[in-house]
């Protein structure tokens, strides 16, 4: 926006939605914008090609990795051919010199005292991340068909979620003093 009226560009993407060109003006706008990405071979590159890709906006990362998920959604919307590698991959985040503490090693129970039956684990497939979680929760409100009340609930989830970590980010932090 300039001096809070929409662009030309923005005005031309919203005359296109709905019709043939919407695709074109859509990836006029995203050369034009990233073209730092279109440096890219993006049928090859690599997550992690991708994601330094996006370092010269000097974003954090949890905003670039949100720029790089807005990216690809309208890439595709725009036709842009891209390979699986970007699209099924991820990139492990930074750690930001945060130091992981090593995991505690349980110490062997005593004889005669160890459980006979053990604990199952969950297969990793099925395994999911608060976090990706919450992604999951937000694109699933965005979906057509979702109801008010449903979207409500799906708000709920992802507050207690977001909640959740905070606490326990705030409990590891005391925890560590």
């Amino acid at each position: 926006m300039d001096d809070n009226k929409p662009t030309e560009s923005l005005n031309a993407l919203v005359e296109a939605l709905d019709t043939p060109d919407f695709a074109t003006v859509l990836l006029n706008i995203l050369r034009r914008t990233y073209p730092y990405v279109f440096a890219l071979d993006l049928l090859t590159a690599t997550p992690t090609m991708f994601a330094d890709a996006f370092k010269v906006t000097g974003a954090k990362e949890d905003v670039s990795r949100k720029c790089r998920t807005f990216f690809l959604h309208a890439a595709k919307a725009a036709g842009v051919p891209l390979g699986n590698r970007i699209l099924t991959g991820s990139v492990p985040r930074s750690t930001a010199g945060v130091k992981r503490r090593p995991k505690k090693i349980k110490e062997p129970e005593a004889e005669g005292t160890q459980s006979s039956t053990p604990t199952p684990t969950p297969p990793a497939a099925t395994a999911i991340t608060d976090t990706a979680l919450e992604y999951k929760l937000i694109d699933l409100m965005r979906e057509e068909g979702v109801e008010d009340a449903e979207r409500s609930a799906i708000w709920t989830l992802v507050q207690y979620l977001t909640a959740k970590a905070k606490k326990k980010a705030a409990d590891n932090l005391s925890t560590a003093s």
